[in-house]
């Protein structure tokens, strides 16, 4: 048995600027997506009743709700998509871009994405990344070849129509703290006076449709909001003071969905920008926005109790998540 791990993500700042080239803060966190493959066994061992010897793929998905599913060797490697949204089509994508002629005849493949949901409903952590490069993982070992960063960013662009910036992959295959831009990462750190809290909206979002509003403002709309943006994310890597440059990028953030139409900030952000005004605390949205995952920033503990408490009450409860300090991990 193969089984591959890579961790989910938060965005810290950088959104939507990232795609304009501008340096991102990521987060790799402790949340994985856990990828296991079981190769069939060779049709010579039939006298164990308990191995399977037919040449089919089997795939599971735990967590992203799909019915089980197989298919043979030629259908999984060949050009027509097949009509699956759990993990046979998310491996047809990764299989697409890799070297597969050493893929055996059959196996069984599960993915496990349990941990990036919450009653049901998906955070809004990177699962879709994780999944992707704990697969690549998973395959590349299969046919004894080391998994990369290069194959994990191309199997999700594959998936995701060359959407996104690729951010999420990143994080999943190196974990950690991430400077990131324009494809490139590098190690990161926050100053150790910076506290955040990670609070769940409630609401699942389709990054998708935000990127895809995104894109078409980029041909109508005036860019200089996108430039504002751009420069303080860019100074938030050499500030001084960085609740007050955070202050500053979600100001310019909220700016932007509101020329734009984004919909980043939903009522549920609205609402809990609000109790963060009252906690005296810095807050904004993870990510594309629209719901999902926000954090909120201060150098005291106490103001982030404050504001843990006030969500909780309000119906939105902080989520537990920590740095993790691996990304893709594979064993045999």
């Amino acid at each position: 048995m193969i089984r591959a791990s890579a961790p989910g993500k938060v965005v810290l700042w950088g959104e939507y600027a990232v795609l304009r080239g501008a340096p991102a803060m990521v987060m790799a966190v402790d949340r994985e997506a856990i990828c296991t493959i079981n190769c069939n066994e060779d049709k010579s061992h039939e006298d164990d009743s308990t191995a399977i010897t037919d040449d089919l793929w089997r795939f599971e998905s735990l967590g992203f709700s799909s019915a089980p599913t197989s298919v043979g060797r030629e259908a999984l490697l060949g050009g027509t998509q097949p009509n699956d949204s759990s993990a046979l089509g998310l491996a047809w994508h990764v299989l697409q871009t890799m070297n597969h002629a050493a893929l055996p005849a059959g196996g069984q493949v599960i993915t496990d994405s349990r941990p990036f949901y919450a009653a049901g409903d998906k955070l809004g952590i990177g699962s879709s990344a994780a999944i992707c490069t704990a697969l690549v993982g998973a395959f590349a070992a299969v046919m004894d070849q080391p998994p990369t960063y290069p194959a994990a960013l191309a199997a999700h662009r594959h998936a995701q129509g060359k959407q996104g910036s690729g951010i999420d992959v990143a994080a999943a295959f190196h974990g950690g703290l991430l400077k990131f831009q324009n494809g490139e990462v590098r190690p990161a750190n926050l100053p150790e006076a910076l506290n955040m809290v990670f609070i769940w909206t409630g609401q699942p979002a389709r990054t998708v449709d935000h990127l895809s509003r995104f894109a078409q403002w980029l041909e109508t709309g005036d860019l200089t909001p996108l430039s504002l943006l751009t420069e303080t994310a860019e100074s938030l890597f050499a500030t001084n003071d960085i609740l007050r440059d955070l202050s500053r990028y979600t100001a310019c953030l909220k700016v932007l969905d509101n020329v734009a139409g984004l919909g980043i900030y939903s009522p549920a952000h609205e609402q809990l920008e609000h109790l963060a005004n009252t906690c005296e605390v810095v807050y904004k949205p993870c990510g594309a926005g629209g719901g999902d995952v926000a954090v909120a920033f201060s150098d005291r503990i106490t103001r982030l109790e404050d504001f843990a408490h006030a969500a909780t009450v309000a119906g939105f409860p902080p989520i537990p998540l920590e740095t993790a300090e691996h990304g893709i991990r594979v064993t045999r």
